[in-house]
């Protein structure tokens, strides 16, 4: 079934009933703005925000007025089901277990600890879930529009990763907004605050550098925005991965990011890592993550011998 086919379907099923529309934790900008627009679809649904969200994706949310309430605060028993949006394994979205899952909509591929739902949209070749959205919804509000262009321009990282329908898909988006690139620009690449800045600073110092050939491998340990520090990084070292400690999980969180140029799937990697440590991983090729249950120093080291091993 299509994709607009199986939103349809879907409408017809739970369209007027009350779910909740919720996405990962730590969830960034394209995970906001695909929350925000599938509920200008269903306005009977609840915004059910993650309990932690990225620094940059928490002022987005002030500015297109996004409100809700905390996933961990509802009681799934109150509402039909749950909707969740680009997000690939139930690990990144603790106490969904306890949900009926009515909808998923991802663009991240496919691995053996994907979430499955009554209704699934999955497009792993879609650089983003907003641009999955944008496709879906025909018509819009200026809002909303706004929404989906930032969510678009910061999940490709300025559109590293774009395919002729994330341009046309912006193209659109911007006319129906009525703003310019750069005002998409200022809320999808948003400045870091003075915080972010210096944590990233911080890890330049503390990272180590493993070479492997022409490549060059950054790891760190760090307290926290591990997603935006990684990314910072891989400005400059072919693979950048920055790894941090949950004391409540005893697991540590990765997030790893890699070059074009880079010959390796690290969605790949970080399904591996995370098998290998009992939990879970996945991804894009070039923007992956994973939990495992064993320390960051442990952790960090066998990623880099799995590069080593697929380089």
């Amino acid at each position: 079934m299509k994709a607009a086919e199986t939103l349809e379907a879907f409408r017809k099923e739970h369209g007027g009933k009350r779910f909740a529309i919720t996405s990962h934790r730590n969830a960034d900008i394209d995970a906001l703005s695909s929350m925000y627009a599938l509920k200008s679809v269903f306005p009977e649904a609840v915004l059910a925000l993650p309990d932690k969200i990225e620094e940059p994706a928490r002022e987005f949310a002030k500015e297109i007025g996004m409100e809700g309430e905390r996933l961990s605060s509802l009681d799934p028993r109150d509402f039909e089901g749950l909707a969740v949006v680009d997000t690939s394994a139930p690990s990144l979205l603790p106490g969904a277990e306890a949900w009926r899952k009515i909808l998923i909509i991802d663009h991240h591929h496919r691995n053996g600890f994907m979430f499955e739902a009554e209704f699934e949209i999955r497009d792993e070749h879609a650089p983003s879930t907003a641009e999955m959205l944008a496709l879906l919804i025909p018509e819009m509000d200026e809002k909303v529009a706004f929404a989906l262009a930032c969510g678009i321009v910061s999940d490709t990282a300025r559109f590293k990763n774009g395919r002729r329908e994330t341009f046309e898909q912006l193209l659109r988006l911007m006319g129906i907004s009525k703003k310019s690139y750069m005002e998409i620009l200022e809320w999808g690449e948003p400045e870091p605050t003075l915080k972010l800045k210096g944590e990233v600073l911080d890890a330049l110092q503390k990272m180590k550098i493993t070479s492997a050939g022409s490549v060059l491998i950054a790891t760190v340990d760090v307290r926290d925005n591990e997603s935006f520090i990684a990314s910072s990084i891989s400005e400059f070292a072919d693979i950048a991965v920055a790894a941090k400690w949950k004391a409540s999980e005893r697991a540590t969180k990765v997030s790893v990011r890699a070059r074009k140029s880079v010959d390796v799937q690290m969605n790949e990697v970080m399904a591996q890592v995370g098998k290998e440590f009992g939990g879970a991983g996945g991804g894009h090729p070039k923007a992956a993550g994973c939990f495992a249950k064993e320390r960051p120093n442990i952790v960090l080291r066998r990623i880099i011998e799995i590069a080593k091993e697929r380089l």
